[in-house]
């Protein structure tokens, strides 16, 4: 019984914190600065082609997405390496991704 009271009160307190640290991201990304009607980000990443940058709060990292392309060599052994659970959920969510891009079309 100590067993399933403990386990039941760290579920609470993991959903607890998850549900504050999302409130506190929404409410921040919803909120307006006073001076001008600009709406305050706290974090986006744009992908363009090869490129990617990161912003956080106004600052901004640029870097390649090369590594991570079908023909990198890095691409090729992180998939050899990678568990059969994993390339079997990557595999399930390219095909979600394919048919709802085909959807859209």
């Amino acid at each position: 019984m100590a067993f399933i009271r403990k386990a039941v009160r760290k579920i609470f307190i993991y959903l607890l914190l998850t549900a504050g640290v999302y409130m506190f991201l929404e409410s921040s990304s919803n909120s307006y600065n006073r001076m001008s009607e600009n709406k305050i980000t706290p974090a986006s990443i744009v992908i363009n082609g090869k490129k990617a940058s990161v912003s956080v709060l106004d600052n901004e990292v640029s870097f390649s997405t090369e590594i991570f392309s079908p023909e990198s060599s890095f691409y090729y052994m992180t998939y050899l390496l990678s568990p059969d659970d994993l390339k079997a959920i990557s595999y399930g969510l390219m095909l979600v991704n394919d048919i709802l891009l085909h959807e859209t079309d």
